[in-house]
């Protein structure tokens, strides 16, 4: 299994290190083109995008929303926190980090080297607050102390191929918006 991980972790770099040299060379000829839009979203996968960035979707990835839960009696370590209608976006983890750097997603290295298929992000306060209620409903008397999202590798490998796919339409409509952006 540890060698299953490292040749994930070395893909990763290497899929992410010659993506990042194309859109380097895409950028140039979008800079020609007159498309600030395209090289604004190339600007951003090279060097990652801050919080509070539009991201796209293709960076929201799958999540598993997992707690710890307790009451005055008894504490549940790795309980699995159900969606509910009102959580719709959340089960998602959106990443940041610039292409060729994926492997400095928060947790992954970590994640890797203990030999986990998945890495561990954090949730947002807001998120926090609303598993609290819908436990409350769900289980009365419990309460959330720790709450996490699990990522699977497989969804880490999905945006490469899809930063791929963005800059191929890109492309192969260089003098012109795609009708979606």
């Amino acid at each position: 299994m540890e060698d299953l991980h490292k040749t994930f972790f070395a893909g990763l770099m290497e899929d992410g290190a010659a993506l990042a040299d194309a859109l380097k060379d895409a950028r140039s000829v979008f800079v020609e083109a007159g498309r600030p839009d395209a090289v604004d979203w190339i600007d951003r996968e090279l060097a990652g995008y801050k919080k509070g960035d539009t991201v796209l979707r293709y960076r929201w990835l799958p999540a598993v929303t997992m707690a710890t839960i307790s009451n005055d009696h008894e504490t549940i370590e790795n309980h699995v926190l159900l969606p509910g209608p009102q959580t719709g976006d959340n089960e998602k983890c959106v990443v940041h980090a610039a292409i060729s750097s994926l492997t400095e997603i928060p947790g992954l290295r970590e994640a890797i080297q203990r030999g986990d298929d998945f890495f561990v992000s954090g949730i947002h306060p807001e998120q926090y607050v609303l598993y609290s209620r819908i436990l409350s409903g769900a289980k009365p008397g419990y309460r959330v102390t720790r709450a996490w999202h699990q990522v699977s590798f497989d969804e880490v490998r999905t945006i490469i191929p899809a930063v791929r796919a963005w800059l191929q339409t890109l492309v192969d409509g260089r003098d012109r918006k795609p009708s979606w952006w």
